[in-house]
């Protein structure tokens, strides 16, 4: 069950994650195809930064300095995945209203393969270090606020 209940550490982790989601999107819209339409791209990754440091980290935290970094790390994850997931459906979802598929299970191939072309695509240095550098902070300091207002 999820407690939504609000605590410190779910506010500081959730903000910070969503504005970490905003920043990789925005590194994200170069590595695409010139002519890209991103429509809600930043907001909707926002969203999905919010929801997972808010439901994954900051209920992870109140454990002590390591499990706040590994709690950092996995809503980092979480955020990612979700990401991928939501946008790789997002443009299946678009092929195939064109009939780019023929039947529902070359529609979810589709679908897998755009996941693994958009994890391909975001998977540069610079992205990966941003992630896994700015999730320990996160972790940090959501795990701080766990412990300073308790």
């Amino acid at each position: 069950m999820i407690n939504f209940m609000p605590t410190a550490s779910k506010a500081v982790a959730a903000l910070l994650m969503a504005i970490l989601g905003w920043i990789v999107s925005d590194m994200i819209r170069p590595l695409m195809q010139e002519g890209t339409d991103f429509g809600i791209f930043n907001q909707l990754n926002a969203l999905l930064g919010f929801l997972a440091g808010w439901i994954t980290v900051g209920r992870r935290t109140g454990n002590g300095w390591m499990a706040g970094m590994g709690a950092g790390i996995t809503g980092m994850m979480v955020m990612v995945f979700w990401g991928l997931f939501l946008q790789a459906s997002y443009e299946m979802y678009q092929e195939s209203l064109l009939r780019r598929y023929s039947d529902p299970m070359e529609a979810l191939n589709g679908l897998f393969q755009l996941f693994w072309e958009y994890t391909q695509t975001m998977a540069t240095q610079d992205i990966i270090l941003v992630l896994l550098a700015s999730s320990v902070v996160i972790g940090l300091l959501a795990e701080w606020a766990a412990q300073s207002w308790k």
